[in-house]
């Protein structure tokens, strides 16, 4: 199967400055990201990958690391970029079948869960899947919104908030770590459903795996919970 890897890294986040590149157990984020593609290339899971930035210095840091880079223009690196405006972009220029994202913001992701997702995807024969975890907070079946004068209604309407909460269904979200899309998939017709299609699958990772660095308190998190050992086997 013809997958492409691609490491999104844009270089302006506000909360954590040069987010991408901060360090943990003395390597940076962006470079965890692309020891897990090196080594999914040399078992054969990929055919190649990319760094997608906008930043030099990302670039350079990359280039060091033995990773190709493509520079993208500043319209699609703003707080607003979504990644498949970015995939849109370069499957323009990189033909291939299949495009796999890992976020470097996600790096207590184990290699031999990406390994088992691009196995899974294979043997299933799907056209796009992501990486999925369970719904751990507040049921959103609770959740109301004020109205006037101090009341309240259900966001989501109907009986089931009177469902005891060892009934109430368990849900899940999208964590953003890892995406497969076929090339197909990515245009503009699909853009409002992330590119995946009328059918997507799931695939369900840890809540530990799952942390997407956006604040200092999940940097910190990941600091502390990074298995060096662990996360490339």
């Amino acid at each position: 199967m013809n997958i492409f890897g691609v490491i999104p890294a844009r270089s302006g986040s506000k909360g954590i400055k040069n987010k991408n590149i901060q360090k943990i157990s003395g390597q940076t984020l962006l470079e965890i990201s692309i020891k897990k593609f090196k080594l999914l290339q040399k078992k054969k899971l990929i055919r190649d990958f990319i760094v997608s930035t906008d930043s030099k210095l990302y670039a350079d840091l990359a280039k060091d690391l033995g990773s190709k880079v493509q520079m993208r223009p500043k319209k699609l690196s703003t707080d607003k970029t979504r990644i498949v405006d970015v995939l849109s972009f370069i499957k323009k220029e990189h033909k291939y079948d299949y495009f796999l994202t890992l976020v470097p913001t996600a790096p207590l992701v184990n290699l031999s869960t990406i390994k088992s997702l691009i196995n899974y995807f294979k043997r299933k024969k799907i056209t796009s899947i992501g990486t999925l975890s369970k719904l751990e907070t507040t049921h959103p079946l609770l959740a109301m919104r004020k109205k006037r004068n101090y009341k309240f209604e259900y966001v989501i309407k109907g009986n089931s908030q009177r469902y005891p909460r060892q009934i109430r269904p368990v849900l899940y979200y999208f964590n953003g770590c890892i995406f497969i899309r076929r090339s197909t998939l990515i245009n503009k017709t699909n853009l409002n459903n992330n590119c995946l299609g009328k059918s997507f699958n799931g695939f369900e990772i840890s809540q530990k795996e799952s942390c997407n660095i956006d604040t200092v308190e999940d940097l910190n998190f990941c600091r502390k919970n990074f298995n060096v050992k662990k996360i490339y086997k």
